[in-house]
């Protein structure tokens, strides 16, 4: 009778082991789906900007255009420097003490029935998974405060041209758009931290 428990349990320990070798491959493509997505970011931002730059070439040169359109560019460096850094952050986070997880993991994969080692794996899932939160809540505040600020940016240069309609029609179009973005680049940290919850998961932890 001991002896088929055993066996039940060599079984049970294999599978998830198995399991979290196949689930070990979208946070892969979590991590490379998030530093493309801010790239596509960054190009969109700037476009945009040089899109506004151009509607306001329409309108006659002031000082007050020119402060409104630095004022634009400015954020656009700033807040895009901020939300790479995030980005570079949470990713850091979650590669964190890689090279030692990935040890722990083939000893696991190697002795599916040691649940020395499989506690140690799931621990350490655990302390990457917790070392993510700070960076990922960080990365969502920065992208709505840089959401804020761009498009008050782009909402005064519209004000301060209200009969220019292409500029107005561009601005509205950008901010729908920017939003969009955001709102991706903040899914993008949800589930690179649920793809590592999940890994927990499945070892048990």
């Amino acid at each position: 009778m001991g002896s088929m428990i055993q066996r039940l349990e060599s079984r049970v320990l294999f599978s998830a082991v198995a399991t979290f070798v196949a689930d070990g491959a979208p946070l892969a493509a979590d991590i490379r789906t998030a530093r493309a997505d801010v790239t596509q970011y960054a190009t969109a931002l700037s476009n945009d900007v040089r899109t506004v730059t151009a509607d306001v070439r329409n309108v006659p040169a002031s000082p007050q255009k020119q402060a409104l359109l630095k004022a634009l560019r400015t954020d656009k460096a700033n807040w895009l420097s901020v939300i790479r850094a995030d980005v570079r952050s949470a990713i850091t986070a979650a590669t964190a003490n890689g090279h030692q997880t990935i040890t722990d993991a083939i000893r696991v994969f190697r002795h599916p029935t040691n649940l020395a080692d499989i506690a140690k794996l799931a621990a350490d899932l655990a302390a990457v998974g917790s070392g993510l939160k700070a960076p990922l809540g960080k990365l969502q505040s920065d992208a709505s405060a840089a959401h804020t600020a761009l498009v008050g940016d782009l909402n005064n240069i519209a004000a301060a041209n209200p009969t220019d309609s292409k500029l107005q029609t561009d601005v509205q179009q950008i901010t729908t758009e920017s939003q969009s973005a955001i709102t991706t680049l903040t899914a993008d940290g949800q589930t690179l931290e649920s793809d590592l919850k999940a890994l927990g998961v499945t070892l048990g932890g």
